[in-house]
């Protein structure tokens, strides 16, 4: 005798209440759908993984409840997050606290007045690379430590406004995914620049 696998549900809801055999159980309940060993072993996993089972046009379907799919996209955020800040720091020559340094040094090459006094007191950071470079410290220096430093974070800036612009698409398309799959989908379109 073959056993047969029931999923019984709430009429209402269409939330599945339980499984039954037919080699184990004598009554099953109704409103109830057949499923397949399959797709009772795949029920049980999702269950586990915290999904709400439901019968949608006489099919056994999968749901993550509304606050496990902000979970679920939080977590997709995050794993985007962190492939942009693995690209980030590879387009720096350099440690990630030396960015912050380079940072403050284009800070200060911003708010420097081209035609005013430049001292080393003001410019802190600058001067440190002036001096560095084996330069004393001048208004002129301090220009020229400016230009330089621009230009030492134009290509990075550059490189960086891609992997953001990516970033923060990826982001916007996690917002509008309402499912779990669309999600995955959203992860798996991202194409990273080179």
């Amino acid at each position: 005798m073959t056993t047969i696998i029931y999923a019984a549900y709430d009429a209402g809801s269409d939330e599945v209440l339980g499984f039954y055999r037919s080699d184990v159980h004598a009554t099953i309940p109704t409103p109830n759908l057949v499923i397949s060993d399959v797709e009772h072993a795949q029920a049980i996993v999702d269950q586990e993984a915290g999904k709400t089972l439901k019968v949608t046009a006489g099919a056994l379907v999968s749901i993550l409840p509304a606050i496990a799919l902000t979970v679920y996209r939080d977590r997709a955020k995050r794993v985007v997050d962190g492939d942009a800040a693995a690209l980030v720091s590879t387009s720096f020559p350099f440690a990630d606290s030396q960015a912050f340094l380079l940072m403050a040094r284009v800070h200060e090459a911003t708010i420097a007045a081209p035609d005013g006094a430049r001292t080393q007191s003001e410019y802190p950071l600058l001067a440190a690379k002036v001096l560095a470079e084996g330069g004393s410290v001048s208004h002129a220096s301090l220009g020229v430590a400016a230009t330089g430093t621009d230009a030492e974070l134009a290509t990075i800036r550059a490189e960086i406004a891609d992997i953001e612009e990516v970033r923060m698409k990826a982001h916007i398309d996690l917002d509008a995914a309402v499912d779990a799959s669309a999600i995955d989908a959203v992860l798996a379109a991202i194409s990273w620049p080179a």
